[in-house]
């Protein structure tokens, strides 16, 4: 006598896997000491890379930032080669809650793009 056990246990497997991987992801708040530069550098590394307990949680995996509800995140200096912010190379989402990034007109800042994707990067921006 022959059961089918086995695609059911693949299935829960798969399943398994999906649930392990987005329980390791890493939400980080950009507020307070959290920049939203050091929270890409933390998600891009998955290291903290502002120092331990100072400043952002580090990363994990495909990262989520939020931002503050309706706040402004003014940049003023390019952060890598002519782009505003580090450059993505992870997975990362960026929840705004209606913020704005922005190149600061008022302190002279130089002409810059506010975001780079690179080819292992993905990035996600929702309002």
């Amino acid at each position: 006598m022959t059961t089918k056990i086995l695609p059911f246990r693949r299935r829960a497997l798969v399943l398994a896997l999906a649930l392990t991987g987005a329980a390791n992801a890493a939400v980080i708040n950009v507020d307070g000491d959290c920049t939203l530069t050091a929270a890409i550098n933390n998600a891009n590394s998955d290291t903290d890379t502002d120092g331990a307990g100072v400043g952002c949680h580090k990363g994990n995996g495909a990262d989520t930032l939020i931002l503050t509800d309706k706040a402004m995140y003014p940049l003023t200096e390019v952060a890598q080669h002519q782009t505003g912010l580090p450059w993505i190379s992870s997975t990362i989402t960026i929840n705004g809650n209606d913020a704005t990034i922005n190149r600061s007109v008022g302190l002279n800042a130089p002409y810059f793009r506010l975001f780079h994707v690179t080819a292992a990067g993905n990035l996600t921006l929702n309002r």
